[in-house]
């Protein structure tokens, strides 16, 4: 069946499970097996933190104005 890549920075694995469900209830495929992984090396949490691309709350607020 169809292999992809879904790069879309922080929603890719969200993203890649839309796609799934989608491709399913659109009887394109009838089973999907969907992954994701999250690598960040400290330095990189340090680096995001500074430059405030971090919630100071612990929390997303992606569409917060």
């Amino acid at each position: 069946g169809p292999s992809l890549s879904v790069d879309t920075a922080c929603s890719a694995s969200l993203v890649a499970l839309h796609v799934g469900s989608l491709s399913i209830i659109l009887d394109k495929i009838s089973h999907a097996a969907i992954g994701g992984s999250l690598l960040i090396a400290s330095i990189v949490s340090i680096a995001f933190s500074a430059a405030g691309m971090l919630s100071a709350h612990g929390r997303c607020h992606t569409f917060d104005g």
